[in-house]
């Protein structure tokens, strides 16, 4: 099997696919969005849009302090309270979650958690310490995963095996 990450960051700063260590999510509670909570995320924007945002800086464009990238939290699979949604999980068959095998730096299995994939200010990010990067093999397969995510494809149909 194909490495989950490099052996350490990409060389940009920041990329799709990238581990950063601890980012404030809003998670809905009873009608509200008050109970925040921290948890590694990932960066599941594409790398071109960081990209857009350092040529954006560079030009002096105004209003970059909203300028946004999508990241998802990242949870231990001990965290999922029903095992069963784990093993499917793991086989692809659930949506919500993209699997991330147990894989230096991650110690276990983790899922990604497309539900609260939520827009952060590039500012807020770049300050996070980046913990890993996806390989290029494993930064396809959550390409392919996210598109899967958003267009409600076959969810039965498995991702295959890694190129």
């Amino acid at each position: 099997m194909t490495s989950v990450f490099f052996p350490g960051p990409r060389p940009q700063e920041l990329a799709q696919g990238d581990l950063l260590e601890n980012v404030e999510f809003f998670r809905p509670k009873r009608g509200s969005y008050k109970d925040n909570v921290w948890a590694p995320g990932l960066v599941v924007s594409h790398s071109c849009d960081f990209t857009k945002f350092r040529s954006d800086e560079a030009k002096g464009r105004q209003g970059l302090d909203l300028f946004p990238l999508l990241v998802a939290p990242v949870l231990k699979g001990s965290a999922i309270p029903d095992q069963g949604v784990v093993g499917h999980a793991k086989a692809g068959r659930v949506a919500r979650y993209f699997h991330l095998p147990a894989d230096e730096p991650l110690e276990e299995d983790h899922f990604v958690d497309f539900w609260f994939m939520q827009p952060a200010a590039v500012f807020e990010l770049l300050d996070i310490p980046r913990v890993a990067s996806m390989s290029d093999a494993w930064q396809r397969r959550l390409q392919r995963r996210i598109d899967r995510f958003f267009s409600w494809e076959d969810r039965k149909e498995t991702l295959g095996p890694l190129p």
